[in-house]
């Protein structure tokens, strides 16, 4: 599923709120200027056809353009109606779905690969499952351990929704778990 499409680009670009529209073109453009080549950016140009970066007829502008929103984080109103002018229906712009999708996917690939791993909300206990109170935090959540699937959990009330359990080992890279991992080593060493 495409993260960015011309017609997402479209309606976003029809959002009223102030600078909105500056900064979504802006942005645009700047991904887009990333691919174009060094040599392309010093000369705010196309010399290589590689159907990336801008076209050969976008090259000057988006590059002057891109370049503005990187010192100044915001555009001025000629530069906005000159991507919002119509090419082939939709405003200019949108010409750069396909690359800007592409930025999106890689984007998400990455904060996929380096993200942490997060609790469960809610807590699955099973019948023959043994906690173990440890303890609490400095922020006054209770931490229990649940010796079963060696998982931690923080309650922050009474009620199931309100636990959050996370296995020791991804808690150990979770900076909001350091103070109930050390409790479960510490419990653990006894």
């Amino acid at each position: 599923m495409a993260l960015v499409t011309k017609q997402q680009m479209i309606n976003a670009l029809q959002d009223e709120r102030p600078g909105f529209k500056e900064a979504y073109i802006g942005k645009a453009l700047v991904a887009t200027f990333n691919y174009q080549t060094e040599d392309e950016k010093s000369h705010n140009g196309t010399e290589t056809n590689n159907n990336i970066g801008f076209s050969g007829s976008d090259a000057r502008d988006g590059s002057i353009t891109a370049k503005y929103f990187l010192k100044h984080r915001t555009l001025l109103p000629w530069m906005v109606e000159n991507w919002m002018r119509d090419w082939r229906g939709a405003p200019r712009i949108t010409k750069y779905a396909r690359q800007l999708n592409m930025v999106a996917e890689m984007k998400a690939a990455k904060a996929k690969a380096t993200s942490k791993p997060t609790p469960n909300f809610t807590h699955d206990q099973e019948p023959d499952m043994k906690h173990v109170f440890l303890g609490h935090t400095s922020d006054g959540h209770d931490v229990w351990y649940g010796i079963k699937f060696s998982e931690v959990i923080i309650r922050f009330g009474n009620e199931e929704p309100q636990y959050r359990a996370m296995d020791v080992n991804d808690a150990r890279s979770v900076d909001s778990y350091q103070e109930a991992v050390e409790l479960v080593n510490q419990y653990n060493r006894k």
